[in-house]
């Protein structure tokens, strides 16, 4: 029968709105004084406002600044929670390394641009090559670390051929050159029995 709205906002951005009703018609009305209610809504949004800095920090902290996938602090964590997960669930989980061959030489010879503008093209290659529970990471300079739960030797091997085929077909663009890239792979499985 009555209703009070209270905005919220923080710098000028909405997040949302604070919405009271009650069953009484005089409990809110137009003339009536909502100084507590807007400083409750300021407090609401403000503590909004900080939960989402925080995820967004956490998201960043776990993000590899070039390639934009996991960075190998993220993959240790994952690695140990799906080691756990196929030891409870009695299933394999494989793992993936994969270094992109003669990096060193893409640099040398177009610069470290270039080398940049590889790893980003191959870190996007790769997740199109894989399932959405997969994890993907860069583990450091030119490897990358794959983990493939619920997938066996067998699978984990068609996999990593997928992807080795996949990737030798691609071009980067690089200071006006067209890079053409191969990777080595390595396969490591655990039997969750």
């Amino acid at each position: 029968r009555s209703a009070a709205l209270i905005p919220l906002g923080c710098a000028n951005l909405p997040l949302g709105c604070y919405l009271l009703g009650s069953d009484d018609e005089g409990r809110f009305s137009a003339d009536m004084a909502v100084d507590f209610l807007t400083h409750m809504g300021m407090i609401a949004a403000v503590c909004i406002q900080n939960s989402v800095n925080k995820e967004r920090i956490r998201q960043l902290g776990m993000l590899d600044n070039l390639t934009q996938v996991k960075n190998r602090r993220c993959f240790d964590g994952d690695i140990r929670k799906e080691v756990a997960r196929a030891q409870r669930a009695g299933q394999p989980l494989s793992c993936l390394f994969l270094d992109a061959d003669l990096f060193k030489h893409i640099n040398d010879n177009f610069g470290h641009q270039a080398g940049d503008a590889v790893l980003f093209a191959l870190a996007s290659w790769i997740k199109l090559q894989l399932r959405e529970g997969d994890h993907l990471a860069r583990y450091g300079g030119e490897e990358f670390a794959i983990l493939l739960p619920q997938c066996d030797a067998d699978l984990a091997m068609q996999v990593a051929e997928r992807i080795r085929c996949f990737v030798e077909r691609q071009t980067v663009q690089a200071s006006d050159n067209p890079v053409h890239l191969t990777v080595s792979i390595g396969v490591a499985t655990f039997c969750g029995a």
